[in-house]
């Protein structure tokens, strides 16, 4: 997935970081790891994780960052088991459009959710989807670009 935010490293961030693997990657492939949750206790275990990255307890719907602070956004986002919401299309629409709000144009907003995903957002263009099973379920990773 991190592979997908693009070839030249610049700031990065994961909303819904969890554990912090995909900060971890990121670490890996010369970005600056950025990391948030709404979970105090997957901030701490991030935390622990990865010492190298920046992570903090945020909302995704509500992030503590400028317009156009990150070069990409990539993240796992937590559908299924772990997290229920009352409308996870109204979710996701919000989450997404938050995403797109914090990355730079020209950025790049990659994640990790089942389908169906909106693909018409304001600021952002689906640039190309790639479709997997993981853990016996049916998802799918989907790249857009922040014009």
């Amino acid at each position: 997935m991190v592979r997908l935010a693009g070839e030249s490293p610049g700031r990065m961030l994961d909303p819904c970081c969890g554990s912090g693997t995909l900060l971890e990657e990121a670490l890996w492939a010369g970005w600056e790891a950025v990391g948030s949750d709404l979970d105090p206790e997957a901030v701490a275990i991030a935390c622990e994780n990865v010492s190298r990255a920046v992570v903090e307890q945020a909302d995704v719907l509500k992030l503590p960052h400028d317009d156009a602070t990150f070069n990409a956004v990539v993240s796992n986002l937590p559908f299924g088991r772990q997290f229920q919401v009352e409308d996870p299309a109204r979710w996701l629409r919000r989450a997404l459009t938050e995403m797109a709000r914090v990355t730079h144009p020209g950025g790049h907003v990659v994640v990790l959710v089942p389908p169906p995903v909106p693909r018409s957002l304001s600021g952002l263009n689906l640039a190309s989807s790639y479709p997997l099973r993981l853990l016996g379920v049916s998802t799918r990773i989907w790249a857009f670009e922040r014009h």
